[in-house]
Formats: C-alpha cells, structure tokens, sequence
C-alpha cells in the first residue's frame, strides 16, 4: 500500500500534467481556429467543386491538428515518466527528437 505523501506526489504530477495538455490544447484549437477564413472564402454562389475542395482541405488540417497534437501527448507523457527532460517538449521545436520525427511523419 502506498503512503499518503506518495500518492499526493502523484497526482501532483498528473494535475500539472494535466493543465500543460490543456494548455498545449487550447494553443492549438486557437491556431487551428485562425486558419478558418483562409480555407474557407465565404463567397456567396460557390460551387459544389470549391465547397468539395474547401471541405477537403479543412478535414486534412483538422486530421494534421491530431496528428500532431497526439505527437505532444506523448512527449509530455515520457517527461512525466522521467524519460525525457521536462522542456524537451516546448513547442513549436521540441528538442525531443522522437517527437520532431513524430511531427515530420504526421506533415
């Protein structure tokens, strides 16, 4: 059985682990957010080829958001653990290399 002072340590960890998430999170959905009015034109009398294409490329930048978001999830998980350094996983260039491969894979 674990002492009390162990698990509060834990879930010390997990709570900031948490808000980090959240915070990468809301960075990223902002971001993602901005690219709105360049992929949409919101012109009135667009075809269904345009609409077809615009649809298209918003569901490649939300699939791309994923990718990458998942690819911060798990740096952030390994420093939590102690594999990495905890500013390995500083955004936009994590020193972290698996997780820089991880983005070049998901771009």
């Amino acid at each position: 059985m674990r002492r009390p002072a162990v698990r509060r340590r834990r879930r010390a960890r997990v709570a900031q682990g948490e808000r980090d998430g959240l915070a990468l999170r809301a960075g990223l959905e902002g971001q993602i957010d901005s690219l709105g009015p360049g992929i949409y034109c919101e012109q009135p009398g667009a075809d269904a080829a345009e609409t077809q294409c615009e649809q298209g490329t918003a569901k490649a930048i939300a699939k791309l958001g994923g990718a990458i978001e998942k690819c911060y999830d798990k740096c952030k998980s390994n420093a939590r653990r102690g594999v990495i350094a905890p500013d390995a996983c500083d955004a936009p260039n994590p020193a972290d290399w698996i997780t820089q491969a991880c983005i070049s894979r998901a771009d």
